[in-house]
């Protein structure tokens, strides 16, 4: 499959898929992470498989040494210590059908949806990281297509969706904001004769993980994380949602 589409090829020469869109950046560089300006980049092949926004800018390192965020306090758009106000990312709202530890290692909320159902921001900040180079389910230990939120000390991943991801690294974001479409890429289960199976064709959700400094908790179950619906009103460009506490 080719991800940016297949470029037909005049007679006698073999069709191939057409060159990445994003290749520019990586084409000449090893796979690894680069700098480009505040953001980390992940080289892979000659094109980007992802990139990070470096709250305090990005660190260049002589060859043979990864560049790296530089390490440090700074704001990514949110409000510090404290609370975090979290709305529910679909509209109407969906519930959890698989909860924070429902087995092993799963430290994230999960919410089944049909393939292509809108995914709304439950965060207010700013995006930090995008994934948008996975196709389809890969049966390994991956998010798939993901997008990392950041408010003060509070990160949100919203994880296994599609391709077309809506926002971008850098972007500030609103809570009911239209962001993406869920999917089942990377590593997704199937609840199948009492057990979790990796199958294809199947798995379909978002799961959304919330971490504090680095630790992911559970945002149901936690004093400092106070929920809403987005589902009070909408119109705002055709897509956005407006929780009740804004």
């Amino acid at each position: 499959t080719c991800a940016d589409g297949c470029q037909s090829m005049p007679a006698g020469t073999a069709d191939k898929c057409k060159p990445p869109q994003n290749s520019g950046f990586c084409a000449n560089k090893q796979n690894g992470a680069w700098c480009e300006g505040d953001a980390l980049v992940n080289c892979q092949n000659g094109q980007k498989a992802s990139q990070s926004l470096c709250a305090n800018g990005c660190k260049s390192n002589p060859p043979g040494v990864a560049d790296a965020c530089i390490s440090g306090g700074g704001s990514n758009g949110g409000s510090g210590n404290g609370s975090l106000k979290l709305c529910n990312p679909f509209n109407p709202s969906k519930g959890v059908t698989c909860k924070f530890g429902c087995y092993s290692g799963h430290l994230g909320s999960d919410y089944a949806c049909p393939d292509g159902t809108k995914v709304y921001s439950p965060v207010q900040g700013k995006v930090i990281f995008v994934k948008n180079s996975v196709s389809g389910q890969t049966c390994k230990p991956d998010f798939g297509n993901y997008i990392k939120i950041a408010q003060g000390d509070y990160e949100v991943f919203l994880a296994h969706l599609r391709k077309d991801i809506q926002v971008s690294v850098g972007q500030s974001v609103s809570a009911g904001q239209h962001i993406a479409f869920a999917s089942n890429s990377g590593y997704t289960l199937t609840s199948k004769g009492g057990q979790w199976v990796c199958q294809q064709g199947g798995g379909y959700h978002l799961h959304l993980e919330v971490r504090k400094s680095g630790k992911a908790f559970d945002p149901y179950a936690s004093a400092e994380v106070s929920w809403t619906s987005c589902d009070k009103a909408a119109g705002v460009g055709g897509g956005e949602v407006v929780p009740d506490w804004c």
